[in-house]
């Protein structure tokens, strides 16, 4: 279980830090972290372990704290304050901590954790927020893929349409819906979002997202969850 919940967090990662640069045919999202940049978020979840039901809340902290001179930047992912309900019982887990590498470009390198997870690449990359390579705007639709290399990624492909404008939690955002889903392999991962970012800056506001086949690190099962994730600061 706790090793298994160690990746939820990482769509948050996938926002962190960005600049948005207002064009006249729409904003151009890019990767520009700074060291130092935190966001702290609230998650909720719902998860299904092969029939058995449970749900997980925690506080993700998202930090980074590495900046290459050729734009490679890394993030330090805590989850903290981590409570389990399975068969009316709270279980209190260890708070967890992971380092992922991004690129500029935004794609995820590397994932590194204690213990190691064999799948957390494959983890990061389903519930990444992808970025187009060009200007959009409401309305607009971009598709990304991913390729499988010795890190541990998968084949995937995906698709993101900007639905709307609206406010949340008094913040100007942009409405993102998303997919993505693993093209090969026995039991290929898919995740399905809707993620709001700022305007001004693209941070991550919230995400709501589900994703199906996700593996547990040593277990037979794969899981089914749905997910909240609120930034609190």
């Amino acid at each position: 279980m706790r090793n298994g919940l160690r990746i939820i967090g990482l769509s948050a990662v996938a926002a962190l830090s960005l600049t948005a640069l207002a064009l006249q045919d729409g904003v151009v999202l890019k990767r520009a972290p700074k060291l130092g940049d935190t966001a702290k978020y609230k998650l909720s979840a719902q998860m299904d372990f092969s029939g058995q039901d449970a749900t997980v809340t925690a506080t993700i902290t998202d930090k980074v704290t590495k900046v290459a001179d050729n734009g490679d930047f890394t993030v330090e992912s805590s989850m903290t304050d981590t409570l389990v309900n399975m068969g009316g019982s709270d279980l209190q887990q260890p708070d967890e901590r992971n380092s992922t590498l991004y690129s500029k470009a935004n794609d995820v390198l590397s994932v590194s954790s204690d213990p190691e997870d064999p799948d957390g690449v494959r983890k990061a990359n389903i519930q990444t927020l992808h970025f187009p390579d060009k200007p959009v705007k409401v309305g607009d639709s971009w598709t990304v893929t991913v390729k499988k290399n010795e890190k541990g990624a998968v084949d995937a492909s995906g698709t993101y349409t900007i639905a709307g404008r609206e406010t949340i939690n008094g913040q100007d955002t942009f409405r993102i819906k998303g997919s993505m889903k693993e093209t090969s392999g026995d039991n290929p991962m898919s995740a399905d979002g809707t993620y709001w970012v700022n305007v001004k800056d693209a941070s991550l506001v919230k995400l709501e997202g589900s994703v199906t086949n996700y593996p547990i690190p040593n277990a037979p099962v794969f899981v089914s969850m749905k997910m909240t994730l609120v930034r609190i600061n």
